[in-house]
């Protein structure tokens, strides 16, 4: 047996963070940055997994006790491959090699992209092939190690690519037309997006009345977000990023490294700029014109943050 690669992109939500915990909608789109999955034969019983990204490798046994402790960092890769080969009912060993060019723990979906690769590569490397949300829901129960109560928004569009208004049991998808630039701005500074769930439902539990309004009309912003991105009308688009970006820090999610990059972008000219994901640490998105997206990127870069070109890609989980 020789070897097989999975790709899947990252994820970036353009509207709709923290509402989409209650049931209401989100608008999330998949990035041009991807995590790889290669996967060889190993020693029967055995997974062997390297993750270039954090200079680890460990060897565990493929086994049904769900009491090993791996490496936070691993523990959703091997979860990942744990679960397919339950399901492909496969006992042969794996070495499972990952390298992602997408950031971790900064809200562009590292850890769901790394599970969604890892599926697909593994249950390729023996011949099956399974239906996308079959992959979808595999790499779900890994996201679920890592964020606690996920969503579920981060692995479906990593399968689909993409679009998608996503609202809990809910997939619709949204035509994106042509090539839509944006640009990333990681402030370096790691995020716990299940810490920053809790914290919004803490303050939603003591303050309901007012924090039901701003998730809702955060939700409402996607649903409008939706029209305009389809129409391709950026400037409308990036509008309703800045609202949003208000909501989000009246929910206390947004941090002065966020605001500062924010800031930056939208005084280099974006249309529009929000932080991406949880908050509390990890990346803006910036919405802007192709042809001034490399002086945002470097005016994001002297305020202290690190700024991908990236674009919105329909391309979803795929074998190399």
């Amino acid at each position: 047996m020789g070897e097989v690669t999975a790709s899947a992109p990252g994820k970036c939500i353009l509207t709709g963070e923290h509402s989409v915990v209650y049931g209401l909608p989100a608008l999330a789109v998949a990035i041009d940055m991807r995590a790889k999955a290669t996967v060889k034969p190993y020693e029967k019983g055995k997974a062997l997994i390297q993750a270039k990204q954090f200079n680890k490798k460990i060897c565990l046994p493929l086994t049904a006790d769900r009491n090993i402790i791996v490496e936070s960092d691993l523990q959703p890769i091997y979860t990942s491959i744990i679960n397919t080969l339950k399901l492909l009912r496969i006992k042969d060993g794996v070495e499972v090699l990952i390298d992602s060019s997408i950031p971790d723990a900064s809200g562009l979906g590292s850890s769901a992209a790394v599970a969604v690769a890892t599926v697909k590569a593994v249950s390729e490397f023996f011949g099956i092939h399974l239906k996308e949300n079959e992959i979808s829901s595999l790499s779900f129960e890994s996201e679920k190690i890592v964020h606690g109560s996920p969503s579920g928004i981060d692995n479906t569009v990593s399968v689909y690519g993409g679009g998608i208004l996503f609202r809990k049991g809910r997939i619709i998808k949204v035509k994106i037309p042509g090539n839509i630039p944006l640009i990333i701005g990681d402030t370096l500074k790691k995020r716990n997006t299940g810490g920053m769930v809790s914290r919004v439902r803490e303050n939603y539990l003591k303050y309901t009345g007012i924090f039901k309004p701003i998730l809702t009309a955060i939700g409402r912003i996607s649903l409008q977000a939706k029209k305009f991105l389809e129409a391709a009308d950026l400037s409308k688009l990036g509008e309703l990023l800045n609202i949003n970006q208000a909501l989000l820090e009246s929910l206390g999610v947004s941090t002065i490294e966020l605001e500062k990059l924010v800031y930056a972008a939208r005084e280099a000219g974006a249309y529009g700029a929000k932080l991406t994901g949880a908050g509390g640490g990890g990346c803006i998105v910036a919405l802007a014109p192709s042809d001034i997206s490399q002086n945002i990127a470097s005016k994001i870069s002297e305020a202290g943050g690190r700024a991908y070109i990236t674009q919105i890609t329909d391309i979803g989980v795929r074998i190399e």
